[in-house]
């Protein structure tokens, strides 16, 4: 992941707390900040599909079918 496409995929508020993931391969580009608040972890879309390495087209079928199989409520 590029520096400018992880500044892009970057959650920012001053009361949260963050979280980093760091690759198994420790390369500081493959790092993700994410979002961690009120017991729940936080992630964009661009963030999910960077994290496993797919398109955001395919965490979008995914979120799709989760609320279509009712597992997570809008």
């Amino acid at each position: 992941m590029s520096k400018e496409m992880k500044k892009r995929a970057s959650l920012h508020s001053s009361t949260a707390e963050y979280l980093t993931y760091i690759a198994a391969s420790g390369g500081d580009s493959e790092n993700l900040e994410i979002l961690y608040q009120n017991e729940n972890i936080w992630l964009t879309q661009k963030m999910m599909a960077a994290l496993y390495d797919v398109t955001v087209s395919a965490i979008n079928q995914h979120l799709k079918t989760i609320y279509d199989d009712t597992e997570l409520q809008r």
